[in-house]
């Protein structure tokens, strides 16, 4: 399941970015609080592609460290 959180938040941004814009075509909604909405929803999307990042990160070390450790016995 962690592994799979950054695309879990990629999904919830890509909802809300669409969900926003959907009801603004149909609902009048104050610029102000689309622009929130829109604000959040990109927010969460940077935050998915952070934490995607970090996770290959975190694996390309592992991969590394698993391979020193292989090749030192």
């Amino acid at each position: 399941m962690k592994k799979r959180k950054h695309l879990i938040l990629t999904a919830i941004g890509l909802l809300l970015l669409v969900f926003t814009w959907l009801v603004a075509q149909f609902i009048f909604i104050p610029d102000s609080l689309k622009g929130v909405l829109m604000g959040i929803g990109i927010g969460i999307e940077v935050l998915a592609l952070i934490k995607c990042n970090g996770a290959k990160k975190r694996q390309l070390k592992m991969r590394a460290d698993n391979t020193v450790n292989s090749t030192m016995f």
